[in-house]
């Protein structure tokens, strides 16, 4: 088996590792880009991510330099132009309107999904990059000039000048350079879901804070949001369990009826909430991101 040779080998293909790929391709680089899986890239027009991203004005730019926003407003992404933002135990509130600065929209909210296969899109028509999936590694060295070698599970070796570990929180790669954490669990838990709004989105995120944790919804088509309801381990169990009624009154009533009755579409999702970080995050030919 060719051991295979670049300069940068990216471990992980998720939102940033993707990226990273695309726009050290550009800038002249030769990437090797390891993923356990290609994401899909066909679903049902009515199906919804439980994982959505706030991007930004600034973030809209760096996909557009790495010709991957036009993609991703073709598949779908929902413009906001206003946030409201409220305290449910005191008098306190905050708008943000895109007017104010000048500018088109306060961001975009899109599917996770739709984002990285938009950036693996433009990935595939990048020659300076080669796709290795499905790749897992099984082993990372350095050899006598400081290269870092990398070892696949099914043989395949790689020879890189920079190895970047872009594979998630619990990364193997980091572990592997016995990098360590540090952190503790906010004892919260972040239920998700998409649900449709009576009144629509009015193009705007809403964002209410209360003592068990912020509720935010994010728009993510004409009448639809992706909520993120952070609350506690026993109330996020709870609104995962009960019956649909039951959860789509509680959340109308968390919300205040600001948007009408809220009514849930699909699967509800629960991801416990936590701080950490890694004790470093580069050594010699080796760099941690996202």
């Amino acid at each position: 088996m060719t051991d295979i040779k670049a300069d940068v080998a990216v471990v992980g293909g998720g939102m940033v590792g993707a990226a990273l790929a695309c726009g050290l391709a550009q800038q002249g680089f030769k990437v090797a880009l390891l993923e356990l899986r290609e994401p899909v890239d066909a679903w049902p027009l009515d199906s919804y991510d439980l994982r959505v991203s706030a991007i930004t004005r600034a973030s809209q730019h760096i996909f557009e330099h790495l010709h991957a926003w036009q993609g991703m407003l073709e598949k779908r992404a929902t413009p906001y132009n206003r946030m409201q933002v409220w305290d449910a135990t005191g008098s306190g509130r905050i708008q943000f309107d895109a007017a104010d600065i000048a500018e088109p929209e306060l961001g975009h909210i899109i599917e996770n999904r739709i984002i990285q296969r938009s950036l693996w899109d433009q990935l595939q028509q990048l020659d300076r990059v080669q796709l290795i999936c499905p790749a897992r590694v099984e082993a990372l060295a350095t050899d006598e000039n400081c290269n870092s070698i990398i070892t696949l599970e099914d043989g395949q070796r790689l020879h890189v000048s920079l190895v970047v570990a872009a594979d998630g929180a619990n990364s193997a790669l980091r572990e592997m350079a016995g990098i360590g954490t540090r952190g503790w669990p906010y004892d919260q838990t972040a239920v998700v879901a998409t649900v449709r709004a009576e009144h629509g989105h009015q193009d705007t995120a809403w964002q209410k804070f209360m003592p068990t944790g912020p509720l935010a919804l994010l728009p993510t088509g004409k009448d639809l949001f992706s909520i993120v309801w952070s609350t506690s381990p026993r109330q996020a169990t709870e609104l995962l369990e009960m019956a649909e009624p039951e959860f789509n009154a509680q959340l109308t009533q968390a919300s205040e009826h600001r948007l009408g009755e809220l009514t849930l579409l699909g699967q509800r999702g629960a991801f416990p909430l936590k701080l950490q970080h890694a004790d470093t995050y580069i050594k010699p030919g080796l760099a941690l991101v996202g």
